[in-house]
């Protein structure tokens, strides 16, 4: 089934079924994270699964991740955007640094989860798809970063910097919240920030049930 961009966030009784596909059952903890985040801020955020799904992000983390959101191949999935999307290359000034990353960080989620069916059809499907990948999981290398400095080619607004983090949300296994910053009076804040609005609400995509998350 394609996987339409994120949409407005919704809780409630008629979000329950929608076209065979319901919306994560957790999506009012989602929203309430971000709430507590303030929506974000003054920068991104987004909220990921163990397999790299983005469940939501605010409206500044959805428009700076455009070019994946916008392809429908990429199943709105960092992982398949990463090895498989063309684009990633130019979108990812330090493409090696990050695929290290993603491939570090599913093989500790297969180690944690080894019977999560979604996450090893993921895993099957790159190991397949994508040499580079392939290379990189048989290297074995479990260590990921979840803070640091994040640089991304933006195609309307050039380069930007951020410093990301990443925080666990133990109500939701599997989930990780990442913000990203700019520096104030940075160029990205000009470039970055100005151009696509300083805050925004959660938006979240249809999530399948029994994804495992």
């Amino acid at each position: 089934m394609a996987h339409a961009p994120p949409r407005p966030l919704r809780v409630g009784a008629e979000d329950a079924v929608d076209d065979g596909v319901v919306l994560a059952a957790e999506a009012g903890a989602v929203a309430a994270e971000v709430q507590l985040f303030g929506g974000g801020g003054e920068g991104g955020l987004l909220v990921a699964n163990q397999r790299k799904d983005v469940l939501a992000t605010n409206a500044l983390a959805r428009a700076l991740m455009a070019p994946m959101f916008d392809d429908p191949g990429n199943q709105n999935n960092l992982a398949r955007f990463t090895f498989f999307s063309p684009a990633s290359r130019s979108f990812y000034p330090d493409w090696e640094q990050g695929a290290n990353s993603i491939v570090a960080s599913l093989r500790t989620a297969a180690g944690r989860h080894p019977h999560d069916k979604n996450l090893t059809d993921l895993i099957g499907e790159l190991v397949t798809r994508s040499n580079t990948f392939r290379l990189r999981w048989a290297a074995h290398d479990v260590r990921f970063h979840r803070s640091g400095t994040k640089c991304i080619h933006h195609p309307e607004v050039g380069d930007l910097e951020f410093t990301f983090e990443g925080l666990e949300l133990p109500d939701q296994p599997g989930w990780m919240m990442f913000t990203y910053t700019a520096a104030a009076g940075s160029p990205t804040e000009e470039r970055g920030l100005t151009p696509f609005g300083r805050s925004g609400g959660c938006v979240s995509r249809p999530v399948a049930r029994g994804s495992g998350q």
